[in-house]
């Protein structure tokens, strides 16, 4: 199973409305849903960042998950727009753990 999409050279992103980038991002998922289940399982991830199909970053949490700066110098490294993918498991782990926590 290979990962289906190609990562837009950052100009590129950033050339697309909000709307596009963030249909452009559901598609993505979409159409990769199993590979990115067996990513996400094979390293226990909470996120992951994938670039011409392969992940080449992932965390055991949400709260390390890149953000502005690190996508930035993800662009610079690679060449490449990455795409973030977010494990909807741990959206509601860490949800329940944090209601508990304020409890």
């Amino acid at each position: 199973m290979k990962f289906v999409g190609v990562n837009l050279l950052p100009e590129e992103y950033q050339s697309l409305s909000l709307d596009d980038r963030a249909e452009l991002q559901w598609r993505l998922k979409q159409r990769n849903q199993e590979w990115l289940k067996e990513q996400f399982s094979k390293r226990n991830a909470a996120w992951i960042v994938v670039v011409d199909g392969q992940v080449i970053a992932f965390g055991k949490t949400l709260r390390n998950r890149p953000v502005a700066p690190q996508v930035r110098k993800l662009c610079k490294t690679t060449g490449k727009f990455p795409f973030i993918f977010v494990n909807e498991e741990f959206i509601t782990i860490e949800e329940s753990s944090v209601a508990a926590n304020d409890s």
